[in-house]
């Protein structure tokens, strides 16, 4: 499947991350890979903690860790004031997914690398705008990527 968006240069993770849970929270599942385990998962219902056709793996080798969690307003603050400030999205985690409504709406690859992250188009641009202007990110272009 192929995926209208934009390309984002992140600067400040934590942040970026709570503005996409905020707008993409309700039907929504996000994966989590890497080296998970200074995470405590104990307060929200793990979904699943193997890949989905939809939700995969980003690193065939070596195995990491993998979590899929749900993305509601009951888990909306844990995951926002725990878990983002537990997991260790600066150095630990590799690869974030977000999926709303069966569909894939976030890519974060290669710990933020600035070509791998993405969101899809529904993603306000003046919300964009606002996070630059707040120098959460540099820069976002429009593109087109996945299969």
């Amino acid at each position: 499947m192929e995926y209208t968006g934009y390309q984002v240069h992140v600067k400040k993770r934590i942040p970026f991350l709570q503005a996409l849970l905020d707008f993409y929270c309700g039907n929504a599942l996000i994966s989590f890979e890497g080296n998970l385990s200074a995470a405590d998962f104990r307060e929200i219902p793990v979904i699943s903690s193997e890949p989905t056709e939809l939700l995969r793996r980003g690193t065939k080798w070596p195995l990491y860790d993998f979590v899929i969690l749900p993305l509601e307003e009951a888990t909306l603050d844990l995951l926002k004031k725990n878990v983002l400030n537990q997991i260790g999205v600066q150095k630990k985690v590799d690869h974030i997914l977000i999926a709303k409504n069966e569909e894939k709406v976030t890519v974060i690859h290669d710990r933020f690398h600035p070509d791998s992250v993405w969101v899809r188009r529904d993603f306000p641009s003046t919300t964009l705008q606002e996070l630059q202007e707040k120098k959460v990110i540099s820069s976002y272009k429009p593109v087109t990527w996945g299969k």
